[in-house]
């Protein structure tokens, strides 16, 4: 996340720096694009119903996941996106495309 908001930033930067009429130098700034991130469909369901609202309980009633093994498998997925808490998931699978609209 942190380096997304750097990225982004120094995008900021650089376009202010050199406006699209102007050229600018090559070498300048380098910007990576994230890496594709690929999800399994039940986790893509889970993130589809963080979104929605759904409590842990509910995702894993409808994922048919016992409730012991849901907190660990959000926390896997967490881990995969970079993020902590359930807003941030939403937010950063949102911002990859990873919802549904």
């Amino acid at each position: 996340m942190w380096r997304s908001f750097c990225e982004a930033l120094a995008l900021m930067l650089y376009m202010r720096k050199f406006p699209p009429s102007e050229s600018a130098p090559e070498a300048d700034l380098r910007i990576e694009s994230s890496p594709v991130l690929r999800i399994t469909p039940s986790e893509r369901d889970a993130l589809q119903l963080l979104a929605q609202g759904a409590t842990t309980s509910q995702i894993g009633a409808m994922l048919g996941v016992s409730p012991a093994d849901i907190d660990p498998f959000l926390g896997a997925l967490f881990a995969r996106l970079g993020v902590t808490s359930h807003a941030a998931a939403i937010r950063v699978a949102s911002w990859r495309g990873l919802l549904v609209p």
